[in-house]
């Protein structure tokens, strides 16, 4: 269970930081950009949507695609926001510890 949580705060942080990469460089990477940023004007298809690669972001991070596009051009605001996260875990994990060992003293 811990090994999954690291993996999945490893993507996040990897995800992030290749967001910043793409954006930071408009002229190689113009075409991922206008992919990322863009709508496509066509029906939508039948069935359940799939989630995108920036949903992922937005729900983690809890910032809208905009911010998103504004922050991932400042490296120092990535490795704030990545650094953030990590705190925001560790304390979670903290509490959820506490509370363990709460209930076990009970039992």
């Amino acid at each position: 269970m811990k090994k999954s949580r690291e993996l999945v705060n490893i993507v996040k942080c990897r995800k992030l930081q290749y967001l910043g990469h793409i954006m930071r460089n408009p002229v190689r990477y113009e075409l991922l950009q206008l992919i990322l940023q863009g709508k496509i004007d066509s029906k939508r298809q039948p069935g359940r949507r799939r989630i995108s690669w920036l949903a992922n972001l937005r729900t983690w991070f809890g910032k809208s695609s905009t911010q998103f596009f504004r922050i991932a051009v400042d490296k120092v605001r990535i490795a704030m926001m990545e650094e953030d996260d990590v705190i925001q875990k560790e304390k979670v994990q903290r509490v959820r510890e506490k509370k363990m060992h709460r209930i076990a003293r009970q039992c």
